[in-house]
């Protein structure tokens, strides 16, 4: 059984309010602490990251958030669900996970394909990267998609 740090506990239980920033050094766990905190969320998952974190969140989603691999779906991997099974897929399980990256929230067909949605969590990965209302992702982050609850994570503020 894999056990959290005290101070990862703080952490989750921090990521339980409706919108939390969870600033952190790097390396001390905030993708776990994510995790953890929304193994039960109330609706499909939502992860922005990097485009090179997409398979170290997966493999964390399904080591301590204890999702099976049928629930994770990771953009750009191929496969039976992509972008034009998207929709589908995740209607099908309300508690699918989805981890995309940036550059996706700043691409029309993609952008349409998560406003179809209303995401029970919405994990931002590397926060600090929507920089303000003034760019892209930050506007299509902030104005357009809805989730219930946002946890924003990033090691600089």
């Amino acid at each position: 059984m894999l056990q959290l740090y005290p101070f990862q506990n703080d952490g989750v239980r921090h990521l339980y309010r409706r919108n939390a920033i969870l600033c952190d050094e790097p390396g001390l766990g905030k993708t776990v602490q994510a995790c953890v905190a929304w193994r039960d969320a109330p609706g499909p998952v939502l992860v922005v990251t990097n485009m090179r974190h997409k398979l170290f969140w997966g493999s964390h989603v399904i080591n301590w958030a204890d999702v099976p691999s049928e629930r994770l779906w990771i953009t750009g991997t191929g496969g039976a669900l992509d972008w034009d099974n998207f929709d589908t897929a995740v209607k099908v399980d309300p508690r699918q996970w989805v981890i995309t990256h940036w550059q996706a929230t700043s691409m029309v067909s993609h952008q349409n394909a998560l406003l179809n949605h209303t995401w029970g969590v919405a994990i931002i990965d590397e926060a600090h990267r929507m920089r303000d209302h003034s760019t892209l992702c930050g506007r299509f982050l902030t104005f357009k998609l809805h989730a219930d609850y946002w946890s924003f994570l990033t090691a600089t503020i």
